[in-house]
């Protein structure tokens, strides 16, 4: 017999990364006032200079586009370090940003990290290149969805004018 487990659904035995639940009580929050002490618009994570998925090219269009993008990681044009994830230097560093870029090094139908999880603990908007189906509708901005990156131009460009 030859079974195959791995985080991709079309396997004889799915195992995924993590899970989503919906919370029983939604906690009663004022999100917009959340967005408006936001001191930073954009942050991204990137360790690796080229990637197959392209993600860097991405970031220099925003940075054309004129948007302020800080990268951590070492690969920006300001070498910025994220305290390590799960900590409240952390937690307070994300909580500054509007948007936050979680992207992958690759695309791969159905993979997501750690990251992906751990930043629904974070008051941030997160701006995705996924294929994946595992998230939530209206939870993250898609860099596929016309509208949705539309929106977060709007955003962005709102932001940057009204401070």
């Amino acid at each position: 017999m030859n079974w195959s487990m791995t985080f991709m659904r079309n396997v004889d035995n799915f195992l995924p990364y993590g899970t989503l639940e919906r919370r029983a009580e939604v906690p009663i929050r004022n999100y917009s006032a959340i967005f408006d002490q936001k001191t930073k618009l954009l942050l991204g994570l990137l360790k690796i200079a080229i990637t197959p998925n392209r993600r860097e090219q991405y970031v220099e269009e925003l940075h054309h586009a004129g948007l302020e993008v800080d990268i951590y990681g070492g690969r920006g044009i300001k070498e910025l370090h994220l305290p390590r994830f799960r900590t409240e230097a952390a937690k307070k560093t994300l909580n500054r940003y509007k948007f936050y870029l979680s992207f992958e090094n690759i695309n791969c139908e159905d993979y997501v990290s750690e990251k992906l999880f751990s930043n629904y603990n974070y008051d941030v908007i997160k701006v995705e290149q996924t294929t994946s189906v595992c998230f939530p509708n209206n939870s993250y901005i898609d860099t596929s969805d016309v509208c949705g990156v539309y929106l977060f131009i709007l955003f962005s460009l709102f932001s940057k004018f009204s401070t």
